[in-house]
């Protein structure tokens, strides 16, 4: 009988304990799923200053930002912090859309600080009245002053709003940035910065954490000079009541003589860069490159690429420095894809004409500066110099004229005029080499006559350049040939 009972006890606690367990599993999964759903979306930002041309440094942090955000299906923020009121330009705006328009990296929402005013007046108030920051009423916006003793402001006579940083005792803030780690500050080395100024303006300081705040934002990538901002953020962060997000302060981008690259250095402005021939491609793949060290030795990468294998646990805080051959070497390799010959016509699209970028293709996918070479080839329309020729040179040009008039002639004429292709190159030289010329002779002249330089391109690539009508032209006044 005990043992039916106890045999029976049993059953009822197995089937009591499987049942148990069944339910565990079904709560487990159902919370799985609502932390799933209920997961904070990612949400990052580019906030940059309109104040001067955009620098390759607010690219990058532009690209990081997108990528992360893109990666993990959340959402990208273009936040324009205009509160510089003297330095501000709407034509920066303007630059700073377009370039980003330019890259594919497209924006999900768009903010201007100076259209949401309001709210920062309302959140430094805020922080005055819970005691983190405080009235200060000194004729100039000063680091050192004893507002913070008294809190009796006089309502007639403008004020700042100072963040309340200094206390009797020193004390330690600690920050973590994803890249660093732990970074421990020291109040002792701070000071009471401004929050709101005498005009009604935010500083970057609170502008940025407020919007930050009501933005969500989750993840923040910014350039390592922001570092001793850090301690600041956080305690407006803490004192407003908002979640901290995860700083990733990125390397030092360095010159080529390690010097720290700034709006100031002109030539490494994404414009300047732009009017340089570099394909958007090109500089998306080499800026994705400054900071971040992709798993192997790869280093080619589209923006699709990128995508798919942008990592930030391999973001690096060691600086970057600038490496021109790196650079045009990359180029080379997106000016042959089909992406990068799409970006070319677009870069030069309001620079000659298609027919014209046709046949520069080739020049410009062997690394030449195409701009450059065109400007020599129309100075040496405008300045033809008559030198004294011996009669054998003079004899070159005259056939060469022949041979460019006779070809002209054969069926291949378009709109444009008549553009020589490769063959027909090959058989205009081909034509002067068989009456006793020799390459040397035949590179030297076409390249002296067409770029003023005895050293360069061969003289089949300078052929194609031009319209026939114009290699007649320069030709004859050249030799002074008038057939």
């Amino acid at each position: 009988m005990v043992k039916k009972i106890v045999k029976k006890v049993k059953q009822i606690i197995f089937v009591v304990v499987v049942k148990a367990t069944s339910y565990i599993k079904l709560i487990k999964r159902y919370m799985g799923e609502f932390m799933s759903n209920t997961k904070k979306q990612v949400v990052t930002r580019m906030a940059p200053s309109p104040t001067g041309e955009m620098h390759i440094g607010n690219l990058r942090t532009a690209l990081y930002s997108w990528l992360y955000a893109k990666q993990n299906n959340g959402k990208f923020i273009l936040r324009i912090e205009d509160t510089d009121k003297k330095r501000s330009k709407t034509k920066h705006i303007k630059e700073i859309m377009s370039t980003l328009e330019t890259f594919g990296l497209n924006w999900d929402e768009y903010y201007k600080q100076s259209e949401r005013l309001g709210l920062y007046q309302h959140y430094a108030h805020k922080l005055v009245n819970n005691g983190c920051a405080y009235i200060c009423q000194c004729e100039k916006e000063s680091d050192e002053c004893n507002c913070n003793l008294t809190n009796n402001p006089y309502v007639s006579k403008s004020y700042c709003i100072k963040l309340r940083v200094k206390n009797l005792l020193d004390y330690e803030i600690t920050c973590k940035d994803e890249l660093r780690g732990t970074i421990k500050y020291n109040t002792k080395e701070l000071y009471d910065i401004v929050l709101l100024k005498a005009d009604g303006y935010p500083t970057y300081h609170l502008a940025s954490i407020v919007d930050d705040g009501l933005m969500g934002v989750t993840d923040v990538f910014r350039g390592n000079e922001w570092l001793s901002s850090f301690p600041y953020h956080q305690l407006i962060y803490n004192a407003l009541g908002f979640c901290i997000p995860k700083f990733y302060h990125l390397s030092l981008i360095c010159n080529e003589e390690g010097k720290k690259l700034s709006k100031r250095d002109g030539d490494f402005s994404v414009k300047s860069l732009l009017d340089k021939g570099y394909l958007p491609s090109t500089l998306l793949n080499y800026i994705a490159l400054l900071g971040w060290h992709p798993a192997g030795n790869e280093e080619f990468f589209t923006k699709q690429n990128l995508i798919e294998k942008f990592e930030v646990k391999r973001l690096v805080k060691s600086p970057a420095c600038y490496d021109p051959k790196k650079l045009k070497n990359l180029n080379l390799k997106h000016s042959k894809t089909e992406q990068g010959i799409a970006e070319y016509y677009e870069l030069y699209k309001n620079e000659f004409p298609k027919w014209r970028l046709n046949h520069l293709l080739y020049v410009y996918q062997i690394g030449l500066d195409i701009k450059q070479l065109m400007n020599k080839i129309r100075h040496a329309f405008s300045y033809i110099e008559v030198p004294l020729y011996s009669t054998h040179k003079l004899s070159f040009y005259k056939k060469l004229v022949e041979k460019l008039k006779e070809v002209k002639e054969l069926d291949f004429n378009n709109e444009f005029g008549v553009l020589l292709g490769d063959k027909e190159a090959k058989i205009i030289l081909q034509y002067i080499s068989d009456c006793g010329y020799s390459n040397k002779e035949i590179n030297e002249w076409v390249r002296e006559t067409l770029t003023k330089e005895t050293k360069g391109l061969p003289a089949e690539i300078l052929l194609i350049i031009l319209t026939i009508e114009e290699l007649i032209e320069i030709f004859e006044k050249t030799a002074l040939v008038k057939m």
